[in-house]
């Protein structure tokens, strides 16, 4: 691909949208920009992880983005001991839910490949106290309830249903 012009400057734009502490904005405008904050997560997660296969781990560009990573992992733990996050819209107290605990690992968890060149994996304890809490909160219905639905969701097969 490097051969390419078009993936050089996909990447060249990649590497020029990483804010100054390390991560990437979901999209222009979002809500880590108007309150200048590290960047979205999972955007952040994913273009690391992408970065760091293309150059390596050495890479500066990854080591900041994957320093950043490590931190909102570390974050997300701290959440869970205490029971709940601060929404940084509002500053108010908000559910631990689905999204939240898996965000940061979802794609890498159905990417094995990605997932293994990363450096992730059960024997984390920050990962393996993700998934205990994540089976804390499933519901009795064997569900979870993300934080943009108002009611409960089950997963049937490779969908996501709504239940009323």
């Amino acid at each position: 691909m490097e051969e390419y012009k078009e993936f050089r400057k996909a990447i060249e734009w990649l590497k020029s949208m990483q804010n100054r502490y390390g991560g990437w904005y979901c999209f222009s405008g979002s809500i880590g920009e108007q309150l200048d904050v590290e960047g979205d997560p999972d955007s952040t997660a994913q273009i690391a992880f992408l970065l760091g296969e293309i150059y390596g781990n050495d890479n500066l560009t990854y080591k900041k983005g994957r320093k950043l990573l490590e931190r909102f992992l570390d974050e997300c733990i701290q959440d869970i001991e205490r029971g709940y996050r601060i929404k940084l819209r509002d500053g108010k107290k908000e559910d631990l839910d689905v999204y939240y605990l898996t965000h940061l690992l979802l794609s890498s968890l159905v990417d094995l490949p990605r997932r293994i060149k990363g450096g992730y994996n059960a024997s984390d304890p920050r990962e393996k106290r993700m998934m205990e809490t994540l089976i804390d909160i499933q519901r009795e219905d064997g569900g979870w309830r993300p934080f943009w639905a108002e009611e409960r969701v089950i997963r049937l097969t490779r969908f996501w249903v709504s239940k009323p």
